[in-house]
């Protein structure tokens, strides 16, 4: 009796050796995929197979059971994305929808990286290409799932606007954003609206920002004329981002008011550098900064990130901040 029929009858199965075992495998994987193209015959993700198991295969996926999970889980979100049907959702949505469990495409997770990859090769089959700005980097992947109708953020991304009006992608005007105008009102935009918007006009073409949620309600409320106006409210948003490139589509001259302080500097720099279009840099001089100083110290490490400061418009006041390491708030200047 061989060694081999002795295994056999202890395991009480016949052995394979790593070839057959192979074949079997890919025998199983035939079986499977006939079935798959059966129940996907005519839906989107039938023309891009190939392209699919690609991306599985770029997984390292071995065991067959995933193997066979990710390519149903891969059509299911293939079909599914939110902008087949003009729509956006949230990603927590969007995840219940398709698989029951609200976290299952969390970034950190093997599925979230597979939902990326799945959307990468989406946008690459409808030659879309969202702009990946060296700016601010961190919002490229936001961009692509914006692209899907995908929010990965919370109704936290917004931006606050008086004074504006809207297309939508329909063509139609955004008639909230007209009554908002008509009770000379401002206004919270959530970025799942900004998102089905196709333009912005705003009054003499002109857009003056703020950083801060206070001076943009003191502006809207206490300006001389009426004026379109926004508020970024600190570190900019994709929202913030979205809303800059619609202006600049429409050839909007943007004024940017920020705080007088390290950070301030370096985010009216940024925004400087983003915007596609005319931009001045506005209630930003020594002379502003001498109104606005406080009594707060700035600390050797955040004068040291002055470095940063490029743009030239910046220097004297970055200098006269180097000297009075005082940190300036847009509060104490009565921006007009």
């Amino acid at each position: 009796m061989t060694p081999e029929h002795l295994l056999e009858l202890y395991f009480r199965e016949k052995l394979v050796d790593k070839k057959e075992e192979r074949q079997l495998e890919e025998q199983k994987k035939d079986r499977f995929l006939q079935r798959w193209k059966e129940k996907y015959q005519g839906a989107p993700v039938e023309k891009v197979l190939s392209e699919l198991l690609d991306v599985i295969k770029a997984g390292h996926i071995k065991n067959l059971n995933e193997w066979e999970q990710s390519l149903m889980l891969g059509a299911e979100i293939y079909n599914c994305f939110p902008f087949r049907k003009n729509e956006t959702k949230y990603l927590a949505v969007f995840a219940t929808e398709i698989t029951g469990n609200p976290h299952a495409f969390d970034q950190k997770g093997s599925w979230g990286t597979f939902l990326y990859q799945v959307i990468q090769m989406e946008l690459r089959q409808r030659k879309v290409f969202p702009q990946k700005s060296e700016i601010f980097p961190a919002f490229f992947r936001q961009r692509c799932f914006l692209a899907e109708g995908i929010l990965i953020d919370d109704i936290s991304n917004y931006v606050m606007l008086s004074h504006v009006k809207a297309q939508k992608k329909d063509g139609d005007l955004h008639m909230g954003m007209e009554g908002f105008w008509q009770e000379d009102d401002m206004v919270q935009i959530p970025l799942a609206v900004l998102s089905k918007w196709n333009s912005i006009f705003c009054k003499d073409n002109e857009m003056y920002i703020v950083e801060n949620p206070s001076v943009f309600a003191g502006l809207c409320a206490g300006h001389t004329k009426q004026v379109s106006c926004m508020c970024m409210n600190g570190q900019p948003r994709l929202a913030g981002l979205v809303t800059l490139d619609l202006l600049a589509a429409s050839g909007t001259v943007v004024y940017y008011a920020g705080d007088l302080d390290p950070e301030g500097l370096l985010i009216a720099q940024k925004i400087s550098e983003y915007y596609a279009g005319e931009f001045h840099y506005w209630h930003m001089t020594v002379e502003d900064y001498e109104k606005s100083k406080s009594n707060e110290t700035i600390s050797e490490k955040r004068i040291k990130s002055l470095e940063r400061i490029t743009d030239t418009e910046l220097f004297p006041v970055a200098e006269k901040m180097r000297l009075d390491r005082l940190a300036g708030y847009q509060e104490k200047i009565e921006i007009k």
